[in-house]
C-alpha cells in the first residue's frame, strides 16, 4: 500500500483493520500525514485528532499499534474530494514592469507610485 491507500483505509473504507501487518503499509504510514489529510477533510476532525491522538500516540513505540489506534478511534468518513489551497501565480503586465522601472529610477516604492497615480486620477482630473 502506498500512502494514499493507507489514508483511504484509515479514513474512508475502514474494512482492513490488519492492513498494518504489511511491511510496505507500515513504511508508508506516517501519523503526521493522516493528521494533515484529516484536517483538510474537516476542521472538527482536526480538533479530534489534535486533542486525542497527539496526546496519546506517544504511548506506542511501533507503527502497527499506532495504526490500530487510528483505525479504531477515528470515525468512518464519507469520501469527498479535498480542495487544496494553491498559490496563484501573478503574471506581470507591461504596466507593472513600467511602474517597477520608474520606481527604481526615482527611489520610490511601487506602492507609493500606485497610491500617487490613484490620488491623481481621483482628485486631479
Amino acid at each position: 500500500m502506498n500512502m494514499f491507500q493507507t489514508i483511504n483505509a484509515l479514513l474512508f473504507s475502514k474494512k482492513d483493520e490488519f492492513a498494518c501487518e504489511d511491511y510496505e503499509t507500515l513504511q508508508a504510514f506516517q501519523p503526521f500525514m493522516v493528521n494533515r489529510w484529516s484536517s483538510f477533510y474537516n476542521k472538527d476532525i482536526a480538533v479530534l485528532v489534535n486533542s486525542t491522538f497527539n496526546k496519546y500516540s506517544q504511548i506506542f513505540d511501533d507503527k502497527s499499534r499506532t495504526f490500530r489506534m487510528y483505525h479504531h478511534l477515528m470515525p468512518k468518513l464519507g469520501f469527498k474530494r479535498i480542495q487544496y489551497a494553491k498559490k496563484t501565480k501573478i503574471e506581470k503586465t507591461t504596466e507593472v514592469e513600467h511602474l517597477e522601472l520608474f520606481a527604481s529610477h526615482n527611489c520610490v516604492s511601487v506602492r507609493e507610485l500606485k497610491d500617487s497615480i490613484a490620488f491623481y486620477n481621483q482628485y486631479c482630473k
